[in-house]
């Protein structure tokens, strides 16, 4: 992402939680089946201003600082805390 590709991610693990952190449609964004994958990537690839809004300098800079290693950190040890 912090590229300034779309992702289009498995409906599983930790997967499905990287698309909500940065306020995602998980609708055009989560597959569940083979089936689901293309419909969706094939709706991506048809909407050429939603990839250039998404690879825009604003969009990968809202990613890199979410999943940065200082947020990281503080979320890390926020979590630790409560323990």
């Amino acid at each position: 992402m912090s590229g300034g590709c779309v992702p289009v991610v498995y409906n599983g693990g930790g997967l499905p939680d990287s698309i909500d952190a940065i306020d995602l449609d998980p609708n055009k964004h989560i597959f569940s089946n083979i089936d689901e994958l293309c419909q969706k990537t094939i709706e991506i690839i048809n909407d050429p201003k939603y990839i250039k809004d998404f690879s825009s300098s604003v969009f990968i800079e809202k990613v890199k600082s979410i999943f940065s290693i200082e947020n990281f950190k503080t979320n890390f040890w926020k979590h630790v805390k409560n323990y």
